[in-house]
């Protein structure tokens, strides 16, 4: 009877408690859907704020991107920063005079060459030379023994002395009537004939004194001292050596430019950095068919005769003479298949321009086209360059100490940080070569 009850009661508190969460989760569903009940939690509340400041930093770089492209806040475009002067050293182009040659290799050889023998015959009594003597025209270089043929000559004087005191008496009596006319006549044959013996005894004695027939260097000796020598036996070889004769071959594109008295420079390896000048004497009248080569002939002063024939030397035919060349450092030359430029520098700025050159020297260049003598040309420091680049300039002081440019080349004044050329410095400047 008492259970009943109990088990009432129990039912209803069930019944409160399911009323309770019903009205619980209503609430509950009620919060959700609500827009703002999210942040209402400290979870929701933070992902709110870092997306709060993602969409500021977002609205930040926007606004740095418009200023970017529109120029700031006022919308004037940002000038670019500077680029900076690429250091360079140069040089001012100058006008020297400048030879137009050809270089080519020779043969020296001698102009005349000679043996020495004797024309008579006798025994050697005097020598008077020793091997590769150098001797003048003239010299007495062998004498024989000459008595026989002094006594002939001797001889001879004295017929004529005869001849011509007979001559006198026939004369006196032919103009007295006393001779024929044919007695005269006999007469002046007798002292001719004595005449003419005499000279030819006097021929025989001077051929027993051989000399020198030119000036120039002998050979070895052939003969000694008390030796008996015949008619035809040589006594030495003499060769001359001043001038000496230097022969080369030019291709027949220049013959034309060629003539007698043109300058001619040797330089062989037996004398290292000595250069010997002599001049063109004359070109050979055939053309070699196989090499299309001319045989051309110069004469070279040899007065210590230290050229000798048979040397090897290279050979500078000076075709023509510029007297007002435009000149740059070698260095200063952008070199690219046929293609030649070069930078100028002018108002702290370089400008690239194409040249053609002409003549090549040691360390420096002729220019035929595109430079002025007084324009300023980048001589270093030409590879970090670019059309229209501003330049810091200097003057390149290492040439000039090498000897490639003269010292007037770098005359510079300082203006706005870069090294400018005086107006007047340079020009007609030259090297000697």
């Amino acid at each position: 009877m008492n259970f009943q009850p109990r088990f009432s009661v129990h039912t209803s508190v069930q019944t409160i408690h399911a009323t309770e969460n019903d009205e619980t989760n209503a609430v509950t569903t009620r919060e959700t859907t609500h827009p703002l009940t999210h942040l209402t939690t400290p979870r929701a509340r933070r992902r709110a704020g870092l997306l709060a400041c993602c969409i500021a930093a977002a609205a930040l770089l926007a606004g740095a991107g418009c200023d970017a492209i529109t120029g700031g806040a006022d919308g004037a475009p940002e000038a670019p920063a500077p680029t900076p002067a690429v250091p360079v050293k140069v040089v001012k182009a100058w006008s020297a005079p400048l030879e137009s040659t050809l270089r080519l290799v020779g043969t020296t050889r001698a102009v005349d060459t000679v043996r020495v023998t004797s024309e008579v015959s006798g025994v050697v009594v005097e020598i008077n030379f020793q091997d590769e003597d150098l001797v003048e025209a003239g010299d007495i270089l062998v004498r024989l023994d000459d008595r026989r043929a002094a006594a002939d000559l001797r001889a001879g004087e004295a017929r004529v002395e005869r001849a011509r005191l007979r001559l006198r008496r026939v004369e006196g009596a032919y103009e007295r009537g006393g001779a024929t006319l044919s007695e005269l006549e006999d007469a002046r044959t007798d002292l001719h004939e004595a005449e003419a013996e005499r000279d030819r005894a006097g021929v025989i004695v001077e051929n027993h004194v051989l000399r020198a027939p030119f000036g120039g260097r002998v050979a070895r000796r052939n003969v000694s001292m008390g030796a008996y020598i015949n008619p035809g036996d040589s006594v030495t070889s003499l060769t001359s050596v001043d001038p000496i004769e230097i022969v080369f071959s030019v291709p027949e594109m220049h013959l034309a430019r060629l003539r007698t008295g043109l300058r001619v420079g040797i330089d062989t390896p037996a004398f290292p950095g000595a250069e010997f000048e002599g001049r063109l004497r004359a070109v050979g009248a055939v053309v070699d068919v196989a090499s299309r080569t001319a045989e051309v002939f110069a004469h070279v002063p040899n007065p210590e005769g230290r050229l000798r024939p048979g040397m090897f030397g290279g050979v500078t035919l000076v075709l023509d003479t510029r007297e007002d060349a435009v000149l740059v450092p070698e260095s200063s030359l952008l070199v690219d298949g046929q293609r030649v430029e070069l930078f100028i520098v002018e108002n702290g700025e370089a400008s690239r321009v194409r040249v053609r050159i002409g003549e090549r020297r040691a360390g420096y260049v002729e220019i035929l086209e595109g430079v002025r003598a007084g324009d300023v040309v980048v001589s270093s420091g030409l590879q970090r360059l670019r059309d229209g680049a501003a330049v810091n300039a200097a003057p390149d002081q290492e040439l000039v100490d090498l000897g490639l440019v003269p010292a007037a080349a770098i005359a510079f004044k300082s203006s706005g940080g870069t090294a400018v050329i005086e107006p007047s410095a340079a020009e007609g400047a030259g090297i000697t070569r």
